[in-house]
């Protein structure tokens, strides 16, 4: 049986028979181009038509599955010591925890087996558990680093709140950052999480890049902390603040001034106890 080439895409053609009946074809003529066609090629396109069909659900099953699951949709690196990545997929599960900098494996290691799973805030309030029972972080105040990368503002909101509640407490000098993908990428490229990244590029700032950001590579969160502006002005007390770039900084820390409202009542008390005072002393004259 003769047919015509009317169309074609990807090798598959689609094809006028002299019945007047269209079918496609896999064949390597051209367009225009008259062709001869048996009946068994023709069947053999019908069974591979649905073979292909299938083939293609199943790898895009496999791309959704990739982009839903195993791909990282957002960080939240815990810097104590030394900094650990939690990879947090668009289902809000952990699927992994690195080590940022070479010397951190063996505690990612363990992290991972333990945490691997969970919704970011379980992750979160027993990732502060573990770092407990491991003495990392003690009774006494220590200085804790957390920084969330997503490039979801609404995402990166959510897990700083969680992070807040999971870390931040009256004996901690804590610090909570927010970046965008891009920024993260950056300071990996130094082996460094985002917010020591930002610490020292604040120091860096104020010394006038004095040192390279390597020299500053061994030096423990407590004193990059107390090095920068963002620890002074926290008035050594606890503090998580938002430093995405081009964002301003917020603080969560205990109020103890006195109410003005307070201070405005204890000043009319004393007006009037002075004034009752004068009226007594006329009264003895």
């Amino acid at each position: 049986m003769k047919a015509v080439v009317l169309e074609k895409r990807f090798g598959v053609a689609a094809v006028l028979k002299e019945d007047g009946t269209f079918c496609r074809m896999i064949t390597s003529a051209k367009v225009g181009q008259e062709i001869a066609i048996k009946e068994k090629e023709l069947l053999r396109y019908r069974v591979l038509k649905p073979i292909v069909a299938c083939l293609m659900i199943v790898l895009m099953s496999f791309a959704s599955w990739n982009y839903i699951v195993v791909d990282a949709y957002a960080y939240v690196t815990v810097d104590v010591e030394t900094p650990l990545e939690i990879s947090i997929n668009r289902l809000n599960q952990v699927i992994d925890v690195e080590p940022v900098s070479d010397n951190g494996e063996e505690m990612a290691f363990l992290l991972k087996q333990e945490i691997k799973g969970m919704r970011a805030d379980e992750a979160m309030n027993k990732t502060r558990e573990i770092l407990e029972k491991r003495n990392l972080l003690k009774e006494e105040k220590d200085y804790i680093l957390i920084d969330i990368v997503s490039d979801s503002s609404e995402t990166r909101e959510r897990l700083k709140n969680e992070a807040e509640k999971a870390f931040v407490t009256e004996n901690d000098h804590v610090i909570i950052n927010s970046f965008e993908m891009e920024y993260r990428n950056e300071a990996h490229e130094h082996q460094l999480s985002p917010g020591r990244y930002r610490q020292i590029e604040e120091i860096r700032d104020k010394e006038g890049n004095a040192k390279e950001i390597d020299e500053y590579k061994n030096e423990s969160i407590e004193e990059l902390f107390k090095q920068t502006e963002s620890y002074h002005d926290s008035n050594n007390k606890t503090k998580a603040e938002e430093l995405a770039p081009n964002e301003e900084a917020f603080h969560t820390e205990d109020s103890r001034d006195s109410d003005p409202k307070d201070a405005q009542t204890d000043g009319e008390g004393r007006m009037e106890e002075r004034s009752k005072e004068q009226i007594n002393e006329k009264d003895h004259e």
